[in-house]
């Protein structure tokens, strides 16, 4: 317990200090950018991290589940044939790619996709650091990759007073020069110990859309909202979904913290349902601190013009009190590799969301792609739930 304890400390001071990044851009991008361009900023966003998916194939999961089960070899061969699958779906990619940015004339859209390889590949570093517990190397990469990109964006943006297009470079390209370097040490240094990996087509398609499915949660109703009302209005939505989004974070961190105990006490037949109550009892201790910590405190937080508003608030922090519980669940499903249920479950919110946003939207805005996010991720607990059920665990 003494081990849990210090790892959720040092997990949850990196992630803070990687989460509370955009909290503290915020009157500064609020500053220079009008809310329109937030709201096209957020667009951008968007898209690097669906790109991200596309060119990992959902394979993230795979390094963190398979990490007890394998020796370093395996590891190893794993770890290089995941990154050579990531590469080649981006080069074959790319013509569609320049297609679409020539005929849009947006060439901002290479910078960004770019970016989005560079963070599939080192998504794939942090969880294989995460796993193993290596919290010193995992801190040295989160730490870097943010503080990369909130140096690019005072630089470009204060001093060269490049908008938000400053803010595209800071975080496309130290992804990019993280993961080449990340790349090159680890497969210098285990040149030697690079084995076959058991990698199937039939394990990445599930997982792939399971993690389609976890993008499109928090941005489906966003593009709904740009493409229906405007980046004002996305703009405007995005503040206070920032501000709830920090619950999100800490929901992740906690089931960072527990996720190679689970893993590891399942792969020694151990019992680990100590660990799942107490996981879910710091997930809603976490809800109503966090809730109330930005209901009281969260409009002296915003630069003048934006406004929190209070329901948005609490259907966020609901929803992700449930996106909290959702997680403690797919550990086991993951480990008893249960990628087609949780393929299953992600594919229908995803369409719900897909379907639900526009008329929630249309009808009533913000609050509407809050509600949207809500309920999608009640559907989805209650089928992962359903799941871990079946498993019928001691």
């Amino acid at each position: 317990m003494k081990m849990i304890i210090s790892n959720l400390l040092s997990y949850s001071v990196i992630e803070l200090i990687n989460k509370s990044i955009p909290f503290i851009l915020l009157p500064i991008l609020t500053a220079f950018l009008s809310v329109e361009e937030y709201g096209q900023l957020t667009l951008y966003q968007i898209i690097l991290g669906g790109g991200a998916i596309i060119f990992s194939l959902g394979m993230t999961s795979i390094i963190s589940v398979d990490f007890n089960k394998n020796s370093k070899y395996v590891r190893a061969g794993q770890l290089a044939d995941i990154i050579k699958l990531c590469v080649f779906s981006f080069i074959i990619s790319l013509p569609v790619i320049f297609i679409v940015a020539i005929y849009n004339s947006n060439y901002y859209l290479l910078i960004i996709l770019f970016g989005s390889l560079g963070t599939a590949i080192s998504n794939y570093f942090l969880a294989y650091m995460q796993v193993s517990r290596n919290i010193k190397v995992y801190a040295l990469l989160s730490l870097s990759l943010s503080l990369l990109s909130f140096t690019f964006t005072l630089i470009l943006i204060i001093y060269f007073n490049m908008g938000y297009e400053g803010r595209l470079y800071a975080l496309s390209i130290p992804p990019v020069l993280i993961a080449f370097l990340f790349s090159w040490y680890y497969f210098y240094t285990n040149k030697q110990c690079i084995g076959e990996s058991n990698i199937t087509f039939r394990r990445v398609i599930p997982l792939f859309f399971h993690q389609v499915s976890n993008w499109s949660r928090y941005s489906i109703d966003k593009l709904v909202l740009f493409f229906f009302l405007g980046g004002t209005a996305l703009g405007t939505y995005n503040v206070n979904f920032q501000m709830a989004f920090i619950l999100s974070v800490l929901v992740m961190v906690i089931n960072k913290t527990f996720q190679p105990y689970v893993l590891k006490g399942l792969s020694q037949v151990k019992s680990t349902s100590h660990l799942l109550y107490c996981q879910l009892f710091l997930v809603a201790i976490g809800t109503l601190f966090i809730m109330f910590l930005i209901l009281l405190f969260g409009d002296s937080l915003l630069g003048e013009g934006f406004k929190i508003d209070t329901t948005i608030i609490i259907i966020l922090c609901i929803a992700f009190f449930f996106q909290g519980c959702y997680l403690c669940f797919c550990n086991y499903l993951y480990f008893y590799e249960k990628g087609a249920e949780l393929a299953k479950n992600s594919t229908f919110c995803f369409f719900f969301t897909a379907v639900s946003s526009v008329p929630l939207v249309t009808y009533f805005g913000g609050m509407g792609a809050a509600l949207s996010i809500l309920v999608s991720m009640l559907i989805l607990l209650l089928g992962t739930y359903r799941n871990y059920k079946r498993l019928k665990l001691s």
